[in-house]
């Protein structure tokens, strides 16, 4: 899902800097003398779309991998009441999956804060300038504001999700 998100910015950035000049920033003063600002943009645009996606795999992946675990705890558990097993050995294990989520939680907490609030503005400015356009907007411009307010929410939506899952399980 992430790559073909990846592929979906890429493209669209790659279409919007050879069709629209006023997506591409190499086609302004004072960049447009030059063509390599013309290429250049749009390269660091897909690079800075790739870095932006990175923390969400990472987050969304460490989310799986502790639910996985919490899930094979649980099965484990359910296993114990049918053979006879040791209790104490369930609990100390339950306590170091707890330890682990607990630095998992000190390592993503800051990105999770980074992710909602970055998002949730954008979100909110997104909207705004969807529902309320001035008379000067653009169709291109409402609709770049548009595919941002969806984008801001199906990423804080995933990420909480992720979240929740891994609290649910916990």
């Amino acid at each position: 899902m992430f790559c073909l998100l990846f592929i979906f910015s890429a493209a669209s950035i790659l279409a919007g800097a050879l069709f629209f000049d006023k997506f591409n920033i190499g086609t302004f003063k004072p960049w447009h003398g030059w063509f390599g600002f013309r290429v250049l943009s749009p390269t660091f645009l897909i690079i800075g779309v790739g870095s932006w996606l990175l923390p969400m795999i990472f987050f969304c992946l460490t989310s799986l991998m502790l639910e996985t675990i919490f899930e094979d705890l649980h099965r484990r558990m359910l296993l114990s009441h049918s053979t006879p097993m040791d209790l104490t050995a369930l609990k100390r294990e339950y306590h170091k999956l707890c330890k682990v989520v607990e630095l998992a939680d000190k390592v993503l907490a800051p990105l999770l804060l980074v992710f909602v609030s970055v998002y949730i503005p954008l979100l909110c400015f997104s909207f705004y300038n969807v529902a309320k356009p001035r008379d000067e907007d653009s169709q291109i411009f409402i609709l770049h504001n548009l595919l941002w307010f969806l984008l801001a929410a199906a990423i804080l939506a995933v990420i909480l999700v992720f979240r929740s899952k891994v609290g649910e399980k916990v």
